[in-house]
């Protein structure tokens, strides 16, 4: 009778056990972190393309939409202290490609010439 007591006293364990890893499963506990879990910064001026980036990435290719082009050379000199690379031979109205470094992003959302940040790469 003790064996078959420990028997279904394992089977019980193991029946709970699978219970609370499905749940932990369905929850958010087994999610990759994305870039706008990882930011210290929330502005309105980062899109949803790149808050749901990985946060493992290093630097982003974005469009940076500006008040206003050309760009002021103290915007420009702001923008390379930040490691931030635009591709000049991009620029549509007002937005430019770039690369971006993330630990960067904060800063460049809170100058005042930047209107927004936003990718089309899904990687």
């Amino acid at each position: 009778m003790k064996t078959v007591n420990t028997i279904i006293f394992l089977i019980l364990i193991f029946f709970i056990i699978s219970l609370i890893f499905n749940f932990l499963k369905k929850g958010d506990f087994f999610k990759d972190q994305n870039i706008g879990q990882a930011l210290s910064c929330y502005s309105d001026k980062i899109d949803k393309t790149i808050i749901e980036l990985p946060a493992e990435l290093k630097e982003v290719e974005a469009f940076i939409s500006f008040n206003s082009i050309p760009l002021a050379s103290d915007l420009e000199s702001s923008l390379k202290e930040l490691n931030i690379v635009l591709d000049k031979k991009s620029i549509i109205f007002d937005y430019i490609w770039s690369k971006i470094p993330i630990n960067s992003l904060c800063a460049l959302i809170e100058l005042e010439e930047v209107k927004s940040v936003f990718t089309l790469n899904n990687k």
